[in-house]
């Protein structure tokens, strides 16, 4: 499934989705050896994979702490992509017996897109300023052991170049937790010591959650760092109702994970319940009122409108047939109108003849 979707920035895009739960990392380690040579400064390269799709392009370039051209180096599917000089030379060694092939030294993290080439997958610009395509089960590794994290030179993996890699026997909770503190994100622990993240895992109503990521509480951590006056305040009412009746389903979470929500006293801002309660039904009331006060002036066009039929009718002999004095719905006016429009071009067509 060739789609893909613009990702301005890829790098946050992999923060996001580790931070929210969607993505996961995987510590890892390049097992096949590489064939590599020194590039020329200008020297362009494009990689076409088996699938015809064109993954990389990129334009060999001096490197800024040695002064000399990156390296073009080749998986053995035929994958070709740039590397620093000062990069080659902490992440890779050759191997003494094969000439021009190298072996990787240090390890990456990496997350996968989606589940498989059915997947949708991601558009991106590489720190060259070149268009990156990385397909549905494809990966995007966002830190080196030699260079640390990425940033703007998060690069994607083909799929079928994925089995030139091996685990380095770190266990995803572990790539985990190292990720989430080399990237600075936020996280609590559950009582497993599992991190907690997305808070799909509330399984709250849909409005709900919507409503709670547009207000960019995504995470069970930004949960915790919430009253439940801060929880509650500023939804609109529906959505107000079913997290009230959410409320207690979601502090037996936390609470079951030795977690719970900030006390009032904690933010420094003791508030008595009946407070919370009257500011919260007050805005609702005012909310219902306003909707409430444009009822008489809709009946009062309505009727306005009605009284204006009757009368031309009235002008032009015709008898009203489908307008009792009660009529007050907008369609049975529209109604009203058509009949009465048919009525005056039958009276004229017979005034013509």
């Amino acid at each position: 499934m060739e789609e893909f979707k613009r990702i301005e920035d890829v790098f946050e895009y992999v923060k996001d989705g580790i931070k929210s739960g969607r993505l996961t990392p995987e510590e890892v380690r390049k097992i096949a050896t590489i064939k590599a040579r020194q590039g020329r400064e200008g020297e362009k390269i494009k990689t076409i994979l088996p699938s015809g799709l064109e993954e990389v392009k990129g334009t060999v370039t001096l490197d800024e702490t040695t002064g000399r051209p990156g390296w073009i180096a080749t998986n053995p599917g035929g994958e070709e992509y740039i590397i620093p000089d000062s990069s080659f030379q902490k992440m890779y060694e050759e191997i003494p017996e094969k000439p021009g092939e190298f072996r990787k030294t240090v390890p990456v993290l990496a997350v996968k897109i989606g589940r498989n080439k059915l997947t949708p997958g991601i558009v991106f610009t590489n720190k060259y300023g070149e268009e990156m395509r990385v397909e549905g089960g494809g990966y995007l590794v966002f830190y080196d052991g030699a260079r640390g994290v990425l940033g703007k030179g998060t690069y994607g993996v083909a799929e079928e170049a994925w089995d030139t890699y091996e685990s380095t026997g770190k266990s995803k909770d572990e790539a985990l937790e190292e990720s989430m503190d080399m990237l600075g994100l936020d996280y609590v622990k559950g009582k497993d010591g599992e991190i907690l993240r997305g808070i799909e895992i509330l399984d709250l109503p849909v409005n709900v959650e919507i409503a709670l990521k547009k207000a960019g509480i995504t995470t069970i951590y930004d949960l915790t760092q919430l009253t439940e006056y801060e929880l509650l305040d500023g939804r609109d009412a529906h959505t107000y109702v079913d997290l009230r009746r959410s409320l207690d389903g979601i502090e037996k979470f936390l609470a079951e994970q030795g977690l719970s929500l900030q006390s009032e006293e904690v933010q420094g801002r003791v508030r008595l319940e009946d407070e919370r309660i009257e500011k919260s039904l007050m805005r609702r009331i005012q909310e219902i009122e306003a909707q409430l006060e444009k009822l008489p002036i809709e009946l009062e066009q309505l009727q306005s409108r009605l009284d204006e039929h009757r009368k031309r009718m009235i002008e032009h002999g015709a008898t009203p047939k489908i307008l009792p004095e009660d009529l007050a719905n907008d369609i049975e006016a529209r109604k009203a109108s058509e009949e009465f429009d048919r009525q005056i071009m039958n009276d004229n067509s017979r005034g013509e003849k």
